[in-house]
């Protein structure tokens, strides 16, 4: 749903994290987030070929909770 609206504003989305329940294994959060968030870790060994980094620390998020085992979920 969220990855609709991206594409929809012009950009896109992508899972970012998920936490589960410990007792269950079902999620309790996922959090979804701009493809260009973050950035890249420079590693110390050089690439011959080296792809254009296109990521330039975006703030775009968003966040699921579920604040028990039911379906209801909440959006922050």
């Amino acid at each position: 749903m969220y990855c609709d609206y991206a594409h929809r504003i012009g950009f896109s989305a992508r899972k970012q994290h998920v936490t589960y329940w410990t007792h269950t294994r079902t999620i309790k959060v996922r959090e979804y987030s701009c493809s260009k968030s973050g950035s890249k870790r420079i590693k110390s060994s050089p690439k011959k070929y080296r792809k254009l980094d296109t990521r330039t620390d975006c703030l775009a998020c968003i966040h699921f909770h579920s604040y028990s085992d039911d379906k209801n979920w909440k959006v922050t």
